[in-house]
């Protein structure tokens, strides 16, 4: 449904509609980086059964040129980015499901790829991310392996050289891993989303590259993908799962008790067939939303946060046929994250421009602004902390709330979302 727009005084979601770009066949995967590091954001997709990943390069207003392929391996799935070789260029790695490896591009300095290094990992490699999960100051592969329920951990040597692989239990079929710190020290967690056990997997890091035994937390059914995020803004960082199953097609919100465990799920509807998710902050209220690719509806459903990490009812923007993946970033540096789909059935990316005006009046993220916003503002009268998320009131983020907000609401009183 199209996106109302902005009422004036408060933040109201809006895209421009999706512009297609052709990329390999069945894209099922999608990462947005700065490939030719020219400041301007690029896309790449992960081409299932053309065997390919295509490189979208960014002019830095929104436009791509068209897609360069480069042959990877068999069935390449989500890719992970990062400068593994320490030479200040993003370097690409890509598990091949159909391979039971790891294909590693290395980036030759302007953008383009040379050909890549096949290195063995798991059974049905799925999902990687780079990570520094030894704390040696350089970029680590790990895998999550749908075929043989554990990540896979591959220590760089600093130079972009791998040692053979470790393997980490987790639940049963990991589709997909994300790395956070989930509790107090230093070191990056991990966290799986396990697809046939219907539960996300917790590693806390015990240092040296080593993960204590997993810990299992219930979400929704046929969990397919994940995201860490400080949702409820307490400084933690919570998971979100994208749940795809029988059972209901919703996304489930992990709140992090501050110490890396967690609270019990809650879930919430979204569009049809979720198969990503992707949290920002979608309407520059200064909270984090969640997006999620709607693969059985052609869509992206974006739901809001209400400001204490509880999420709305989906708002649907049609993108192309199919969507499996979703990213977000922005792409014409206007500050506002803009939307990436990997659309299998349309064998295209879709660009989602976020054309969203922030004013933070709403205090209470009830679509109004009004008595309720008030007393909020009065109520944190004084100095407080220059965060959206902790203190809501200060509405210019100069770490008092006081006349200047006041006269900011005032002058949005009575703005409403359509």
């Amino acid at each position: 449904m199209a996106t109302p727009a902005i009422a004036g005084g408060i933040s109201c979601l809006q895209f421009a509609p999706s512009v297609e770009h052709p990329v390999g066949t069945i894209p099922s995967s999608v990462i947005v980086v700065d490939l030719d590091d020219d400041g301007s954001l690029d896309v790449i997709t992960g081409d299932r059964l053309a065997g390919t990943i295509s490189v979208l390069l960014g002019n830095g207003t929104g436009g791509f040129a068209s897609a360069v392929t480069y042959i990877s391996g068999v069935l390449p799935r989500v890719m992970g980015a990062g400068d593994i070789d320490n030479d200040q260029d993003i370097d690409i790695v890509v598990p091949n499901q159909g391979g039971n490896a790891l294909s590693v591009f290395v980036n030759s300095g302007d953008g383009t790829l040379a050909a890549p290094q096949s290195i063995p990992t798991g059974t049905t490699p799925r999902t990687v991310v780079l990570v520094d999960v030894d704390d040696d100051n350089d970029l680590d592969i790990v895998c999550a392996n749908v075929g043989s329920n554990d990540v896979a951990i591959h220590l760089n040597n600093g130079l972009g050289g791998f040692a053979p692989f470790t393997i980490v239990p987790v639940g049963s079929q990991p589709g997909s891993v994300t790395a956070a710190h989930f509790n107090t020290d230093v070191l990056i967690d991990l966290v799986t989303t396990n697809r046939a056990s219907d539960d996300c997997s917790v590693l806390i890091n015990a240092g040296a590259g080593a993960f204590l035994p997993a810990v299992h937390y219930p979400v929704g059914d046929v969990p397919r993908d994940e995201e860490a995020a400080d949702m409820d803004g307490d400084g933690d960082i919570d998971v979100i799962t994208a749940n795809n199953g029988a059972g209901g097609e919703t996304v489930t919100v992990l709140l992090n008790n501050g110490d890396g465990t967690f609270a019990p799920g809650v879930q919430y509807p979204t569009g049809s067939d979720p198969h990503s998710v992707a949290v920002a902050d979608y309407n520059g209220d200064g909270h984090a939303d969640a997006a999620t690719a709607n693969g059985g509806g052609g869509s992206v459903s974006i739901l809001l946060n209400d400001c204490a990490g509880a999420l709305g009812p989906p708002i649907d923007l049609p993108v192309g046929s199919g969507p499996a993946y979703l990213a977000h970033g922005d792409f014409n540096s206007d500050g506002r994250p803009d939307l990436v789909t990997a659309n299998s059935n349309s064998h295209d990316a879709s660009i989602l421009m976020n054309l969203t005006t922030v004013r933070l009046a709403d205090l209470d993220c009830d679509g109004f602004v009004g008595a309720g916003d008030m007393a909020m503002l009065l109520g944190a009268w004084g100095a407080c902390l220059p965060m959206p998320a902790l203190c809501p009131a200060d509405v210019n983020a100069d770490g008092v709330v006081g006349g200047a907000d006041l006269a900011m609401l005032l002058g949005a009183w009575g703005d409403a979302c359509p």
